[in-house]
């Protein structure tokens, strides 16, 4: 079950999480994430930018292949439909591909270092990207902490990733994600979630996010190889980005 939400770590927004995936063994999440915008953050941090128009649903296709006792391999495609009354899009956003290796995988934590490329689709990857122009392939090099841990007399677990993101065409970016999951039936787990980010200065402009997220999944069947994810996500805090708030659904599956 811990594996399971380690998978789910923000299926939209974060990568693989620290524990590596046993040799053999993949896992497949679906997710549907619809969100609207009615406000933005200015330059100064406040919300209080009227937005005409901002919808948007994102969907993925994840998959998680376990090669080696250390060694995963990942990907992932990434569908985008929105309008921004400027601009719209709806159609094949980009795809993923990369791999993590546990550096230290051992009862104690697990540290892990991993590396992917995102490319080919046309539509826009984050909020901000329309201001800026053009799809490239962007590269991104990532570290993992994970942690079991006992939280008020129950099984949970800590999460914790840094990247830095290399964007061919649009700024590069520094990006860091916190989850905190406890279990409090054999059924059912609740995670707590972060997603901050700031991309680097162009042109005078600046852009950073932080995200908050709150879901609960639920395992499905006597083995317990499917589960579903049901959360919130808003957008908290940043500058120069949209204010959203979007529902997520997940629906997870082990081979």
């Amino acid at each position: 079950m811990l594996a399971f939400a380690l998978a789910l770590t923000g299926a939209l927004h974060a990568q693989a999480a620290a524990w590596p995936q046993k040799p053999g063994h993949t896992e497949i999440i679906v997710s549907l994430e619809p969100g609207a915008a009615h406000r933005a953050f200015n330059a100064a941090g406040a919300a209080d930018a009227d937005l005409a128009k901002w919808s948007q649903t994102d969907a993925s296709v994840y998959i998680d292949q376990g090669v080696t006792s250390r060694l995963s391999l990942t990907g992932k495609m990434n569908f985008k439909a929105y309008d921004t009354g400027d601009t719209h899009f709806s159609g094949l956003s980009s795809v993923e591909v990369g791999g993590r290796y546990a550096l230290h995988d051992g009862e104690d934590y697990v540290l892990a270092a991993g590396a992917s490329l995102e490319g080919l689709g046309k539509g826009r990857r984050d909020d901000f990207d329309t201001l800026f122009g053009r799809q490239g392939t962007d590269a991104e090099l990532r570290v993992y902490f994970g942690k079991n841990i006992r939280l008020v007399h129950q099984n949970a677990f800590l999460d914790l990733q840094a990247a830095r993101k290399l964007r061919q065409y649009n700024p590069d970016q520094w990006r860091v994600e916190a989850t905190l999951g406890v279990k409090p039936s054999a059924r059912w787990m609740v995670l707590a979630q972060a997603f901050a980010g700031r991309a680097d200065r162009q042109a005078g402009y600046e852009v950073d996010w932080v995200n908050a997220k709150l879901s609960v999944a639920r395992s499905l069947g006597a083995r317990q190889q499917t589960f579903v994810q049901l959360g919130l996500r808003r957008t908290i805090a940043g500058h120069n980005i949209p204010q959203v708030t979007a529902l997520t659904v997940s629906l997870w599956r082990r081979y």
